[in-house]
């Protein structure tokens, strides 16, 4: 096809082959194929070197008890803030993050209910709107002094260089988990951050039991099954615990989630700030615990 032959979109997109392949050629490889198998490698490599490091340093911390307990409460305020739609308490709650003067966090709301509604409020002597539309996720974005809207909240946010200051940024990361979305069905997710967490989810969701010892209901059986549900059951339960650790810049924090359209996963992520902004927010392993068709038979 001639160059004149191609509609704005085809340039475009003609443009962006190009400029892969001359990255490919600046790195000294024949193809952009042969360069993104080769970065592909190399992350994969600098993942499993952070992940030695990883583990080398939860080897060594003692205190890992307490700073799961510290992260695990954040955790379950947050998701209850977000599950309640309570959205002017966010940056009360996260109280390691804040923004410039003059710039707001907002919510889109994804509820599937038409209100374009924009409402101004004030949380921490900081302004936070309010945005609901007929979106399928709940996405958050900055408001701007001039009136542009940023998507890359990271781009304005002061992050405090600590785990708490992480685990708090990690939250917002993944605010639109919380929201239940709407695809070929209702989906949901949360957050399961301890061994209660566990147990709750198998009893929101009661196709997630072993269903034993149902023929009889005398109260021998009854309580029985009720020590099979909360003893053996929970003995078999994955260890969802945080488990968080720092080094310098970098911040490595894993936790668990549940998505009912996915299943249960550990992730692990390399949060490193600098100058108070989140430079990079890596996920370097997801694990999945049990997928959703197999309905988490621990």
């Amino acid at each position: 096809m001639y160059l004149c032959d191609m509609n704005d979109k085809e340039k475009d997109i003609e443009k962006q082959i190009e400029d892969l392949h001359r990255i490919a050629v600046e790195h000294g490889f024949k193809n952009y194929y042969e360069y993104e198998v080769a970065c592909h490698k190399e992350e994969e490599r600098k993942n499993v070197a952070l992940l030695d490091n990883y583990h080398k340093l939860l080897r060594e911390d003692s205190q890992l008890h307490r700073t799961a307990k510290i992260l695990c409460k954040i955790g379950h305020r947050y998701k209850d803030i977000i599950e309640e739609k309570s959205y002017n308490s966010i940056l009360s709650i996260l109280d390691k993050v804040s923004l410039p003067e003059g710039v707001s966090l907002g919510v889109r709301d994804g509820d599937m209910r038409k209100n374009a509604n924009h409402i101004p409020s004030i949380v921490n002597d900081m302004h936070v709107s309010l945005y609901q539309s007929w979106e399928d996720t709940c996405k958050l974005f900055l408001s701007l002094p001039d009136g542009r809207v940023e998507d890359n909240i990271f781009s304005k946010l002061i992050v405090e260089n600590s785990l708490v200051g992480a685990w708090q940024a990690l939250l917002l990361r993944h605010t639109h988990y919380l929201v239940p979305r709407f695809s070929s069905g209702f989906e949901y997710g949360s957050f399961v951050l301890n061994i209660n967490d566990a147990i709750s989810l198998k009893e929101e969701y009661p196709q997630l039991y072993d269903q034993p010892l149902k023929r009889n209901n005398s109260s021998f059986m009854k309580s029985l099954r009720y020590l099979k549900e909360r003893y053996f059951n929970r003995a078999k339960l994955p260890d969802c615990s945080i488990k968080a650790v720092s080094n310098k810049d970098h911040n490595f924090i894993s936790f668990c989630l549940f998505l009912s359209e996915y299943g249960l996963s550990r992730r692990t992520y390399d949060i490193i700030i600098q100058d108070s902004k989140v430079q990079s927010l890596s996920l370097i392993k997801e694990e999945l615990i049990q997928s959703h068709s197999t309905v988490l038979q621990f």
